[in-house]
């Protein structure tokens, strides 16, 4: 019967030579059918992986390889998951492996990269993480940072909404030190330090602020129209001032006479402002 083991009787020891004869022919009729008939379906269990036509699977069923060509790429490696076309790794027959996860890591050191739900984290020989590409719940969003050798980030760049410059800012953020740069969805770009100096440009117009507020930065043709604007000329008539002294008040000289305070008269003056 297919599946179970041929067995013969032991001999008594006093056979005839056509006793002896029945007996081989016997033995190589029984082993000439097993061998016609040997193929995968008559090995259903090696070493504890299962054997059918066209797959070779462990006992659970979840790690295996296939030779089963339905469908225009079909998977060949597969693992994590009893149904090779949904395993969360497998390798298809063009050599493309699909994986929802990968650690790719040294053998001496903590230095890794690591691909998961949340992104791709390169970690160096220290174990620290030092560079993120992906979903990171303290910025709610996509982002790429970059980390120093405490882990503790130093630049980061995100699409994000934050409170800056006095409201609420939607746009990709490039920040690092309690700076930042925006490159807001509304086409303003703002560039600030954590004191609030820094640069803008809100609807096309640059300003400037030093720490005593925005001030607009005057373009090359407002410079040159200021530059080149006409003369402007202011004129004066003859003036008399007693400098605080009542005129006709007598004054002593320092020789012992006195003269009489007539104040400071002031001739007529014109003043030209190019």
């Amino acid at each position: 019967m297919p599946g179970q083991t041929p067995s013969f009787n032991g001999l008594r020891g006093d056979e005839s030579i056509e006793e002896l004869r029945d007996i081989v022919a016997q033995m190589m009729k029984t082993m000439n059918h097993m061998l016609r008939h040997l193929s995968s379906k008559n090995i259903t269990e090696v070493g504890g992986w299962f054997v059918d036509n066209t797959e070779l699977v462990s006992k659970d069923g979840d790690v295996g390889m296939s030779t089963d060509d339905t469908g225009s790429d079909p998977v060949r490696f597969f693992a994590g998951g009893v149904d090779k076309e949904t395993a969360p790794w497998k390798v298809r027959q063009n050599g493309v492996m699909e994986a929802i996860g990968a650690i790719i890591g040294s053998a001496s050191s903590g230095m890794r990269v690591v691909i998961n739900s949340t992104g791709l984290h390169a970690y160096d020989e220290n174990g620290v993480e030092r560079i993120t590409i992906g979903t990171t719940p303290a910025k709610g969003a996509k982002a790429l940072i970059f980390r120093d050798s405490t882990g503790a980030e130093q630049t980061v760049m995100t699409h994000d909404t934050e409170s800056v410059d006095g409201a609420s800012r939607t746009g990709q953020y490039i920040t690092a030190h309690g700076a930042y740069i925006l490159l807001g969805n509304d086409g303003d770009v703002r560039i600030q330090a954590s004191d609030g100096k820094g640069f803008r440009a809100v609807s096309g117009t640059p300003e400037l602020n030093d720490g005593f507020g925005w001030k607009v930065i005057a373009t090359q043709d407002e410079v040159d129209t200021k530059a080149t604007a006409g003369a402007s000329t202011s004129s004066n008539g003859a003036q008399s001032l007693n400098g605080g002294i009542p005129i006709g008040t007598s004054l002593a000289t320092s020789s012992g006479g006195s003269v009489t305070w007539n104040g400071i008269s002031f001739g007529a003056h014109s003043h030209t402002q190019n």
